[in-house]
């Protein structure tokens, strides 16, 4: 079974077809780019991977359970979300906050197992500045 699964996503803007037709699966533990021009809808798939935006059509699934019309949120609180492409460090961050910073977005059931990891990070590097 995928892990991940798309079947036939398509996503217009007015007149322009973003996203069509598009279909691919990534499995658990792999490692999988998704690789195009300018233009060619790499970030609306991630949007509507993650829910940003919704598909015009298709069905994206997460584990075998179809994501369908799940907000952001909900869909971060399966185990997937997305990042946004920050073009300048994180300096006033260490680097276990930089790597953490997403955990933001979770269940706080979830988000309480951090200070504890926090506690526990005993190296220096988990400590020093992001630069």
């Amino acid at each position: 079974m995928s892990l991940l699964e798309l079947r036939d996503v398509t996503r217009s803007f007015g007149g322009v077809t973003a996203v069509d037709r598009c279909s691919f699966s990534v499995g658990a533990g792999s490692l999988t780019g998704l690789i195009g021009p300018n233009g060619a809808g790499k970030t609306t798939v991630f949007n509507l991977i993650a829910g940003a935006i919704k598909p015009d059509r298709g069905d994206i699934l997460l584990a075998g359970r179809a994501l369908g019309r799940l907000r952001p949120h909900r869909i971060a609180r399966l185990g997937l979300s997305r990042t946004f492409q920050i073009t300048r460090a994180l300096d006033e961050l260490t680097v276990l906050e930089n790597v953490v910073l997403q955990r933001r977005w979770e269940s706080p059931k979830r988000r309480s197992r951090w200070p504890r990891i926090s506690r526990t990070a005993s190296s220096d590097f988990s400590r020093s500045p992001a630069r």
